[in-house]
């Protein structure tokens, strides 16, 4: 059994096994020789060690024994520093020709506050990623700071809202599509350069007035930046939590407390309506989906913004994000399914003559089995289900109860002197697509109103869970002569006379 040896390498704690770690002080050993007499030598030596403590941890350095293969690998990774002469005399006779590694576009993780998506495109672009930062918020304050001078942003207006919205979703966009840096080899094609040590060295030797106690610390004008964004972060973080919670307490109202009329909230509504799909819990469940996540997802990059959080590794604000998009899709291609039968209407009339030996019609709208517990609907244009009343048999057992719309039109006698003979003409609209979907049996003029002599009866229609609302719309529309009386026995047996 190989012997181990514990060593601490740029604040990380590893362990090796013997051969592997002689190999690696061999290999410290050379570029402390090497970059002994060098100006700013330490600190390239410190920046190798960075480099290798994250090859080791990528490697799986952290939780195992590192092998002699292990550090070879590294080693031939970031080269010798013999070869940083050879290197310089070859870029010397050839810089022309020098093919510097390919620049890719990733997410920076080391330093993000969200997604790493503006650092990402700061170094892409070589520009400090609190400007690029600071370009996000400006944009998206965009329609905000013009609407306030008076100035209508017509561009974010025709996207369908406004510039917060368009550069929120960039971002998220952003954030699925470009690569997260997570290996060495990704974080150094982010920034355009190679993993060697010899690019090591040419940073340093490019830039060593910025490691200079002097430049070592940003300048004035990012600082300020770099506070002014900690404050909107914290800002827009608080904003987008107080929008979360409140989005979720409405929800909870909406979904669960408000009753839209006494005893029916609005998901218990639809199962008093005929639609196109029989079980209804996942019409519901992704109703609550919808509504719930993007609050939920709020809440998380608030903290994430007030707090300065680090994104856990398995991602909780993507997986959401992704989980409200299949179910805006799931939710869209079951409401199609479910409103299918409502697609196309059809309208049909049927009348019935009035007796012209008479001068009284009794018009007597057919009280219904317990009216007088039922609740009168006082507005009968608002809601699904124009109901005229709602009536609880038991606990949890509604019905519905709702009398045809009613208009009387007078009519004066022919220009020839012959008296109008009236009628009643019943007029409704239904829609033909629900014969695909169910066996509905169609209406008859008699079970909406009768005419019998001088009477006229008007029958209620009466919607339960078995007997669904599926859209009717039913109008009696009685043209009578101008000479007739109408007295109106409503169903509480209350009295109106419509006079001559």
């Amino acid at each position: 059994m190989k012997q181990v040896v514990k060593v601490s390498i740029a604040g990380g704690s590893f362990t090796l096994e013997s051969d592997a770690y002689q190999l690696l002080e061999s290999y410290l050993d050379e570029l402390d020789a090497y970059y002994k007499g060098v100006t700013d030598g330490s600190e390239i030596i410190s920046d190798i060690e960075e480099r290798i403590a994250e090859l080791l941890i990528e490697r799986g350095g952290k939780i195992g024994t590192i092998q002699l293969e292990t550090v070879s690998s590294i080693i031939a990774v970031l080269g010798h520093p013999a070869e940083i002469e050879l290197h310089e005399t070859e870029e010397s006779k050839s810089s022309a020709k020098e093919k510097r590694p390919v620049k890719k576009l990733y997410r920076d993780l080391k330093d993000r506050v969200v997604g790493g998506v503006c650092s990402g495109l700061g170094a892409y672009f070589s520009v400090d990623a609190v400007m690029i930062r600071l370009i996000f918020v400006l944009l998206a304050l965009v329609s905000t700071i013009m609407e306030s001078f008076g100035v209508r942003c017509s561009i974010f207006s025709n996207i369908g809202g406004s510039s917060f919205g368009f550069m929120f979703l960039l971002y998220i966009l952003l954030w699925i599509i470009v690569p997260a840096a997570k290996t060495v080899e990704q974080r150094c094609a982010m920034r355009g350069k190679g993993t060697g040590i010899d690019e090591m060295h040419k940073d340093v030797r490019t830039h060593s007035c910025s490691r200079s106690n002097s430049c070592q610390e940003r300048s004035r004008l990012s600082i300020a930046l770099g506070g002014l964004l900690g404050v909107i972060g914290i800002f827009i973080g608080a904003l987008f939590i107080l929008m979360g919670f409140g989005g979720l307490v409405s929800g909870m109202i909406l979904f669960m407390g408000i009753e839209i009329v006494d005893g029916l909230s609005l998901p218990a509504m639809l199962d008093y309506i005929e639609l196109g799909i029989d079980n209804l819990f996942w019409l519901k469940l992704l109703s609550l989906f919808v509504w719930f996540i993007p609050f939920l997802l709020l809440i998380y990059w608030g903290v994430l913004l007030c707090f300065k959080f680090k994104t856990p590794t398995w991602r909780p604000g993507l997986i959401m994000f992704l989980v409200w998009v299949v179910a805006i899709f799931a939710l869209t291609s079951l409401g199609i399914k479910s409103a299918t039968p409502y697609f196309d209407d059809t309208k049909w009339s049927d009348d019935r003559p009035v007796s012209s030996n008479i001068d009284t019609l009794y018009m007597n709208l057919q009280p219904f089995d317990g009216i007088g517990e039922a609740m009168v609907l006082k507005d009968r244009k608002s809601g699904i289900i124009c109901a005229d009343y709602l009536l609880e048999r038991n606990k949890g057992v509604l019905e519905f109860v709702k009398y045809p719309e009613i208009r009387i039109v007078k009519h004066s006698p022919n220009e020839d002197g012959e008296p109008y003979h009236g009628f009643v003409e019943c007029k409704y609209t239904t829609f033909s697509g629900l014969s695909l979907y169910r066996k509905c049996e169609p209406f008859t003029t008699d079970s909406i109103f009768t005419v019998k002599d001088s009477l006229l009866t008007i029958y209620p229609r009466i919607y339960t869970k078995e007997n669904k609302f599926r859209g009717e719309d039913i109008t009696l529309w009685l043209h009578l002569p101008a000479q007739m009386c109408v007295i109106k026995s409503d169903e509480r047996g209350k009295i109106t006379v419509y006079d001559k």
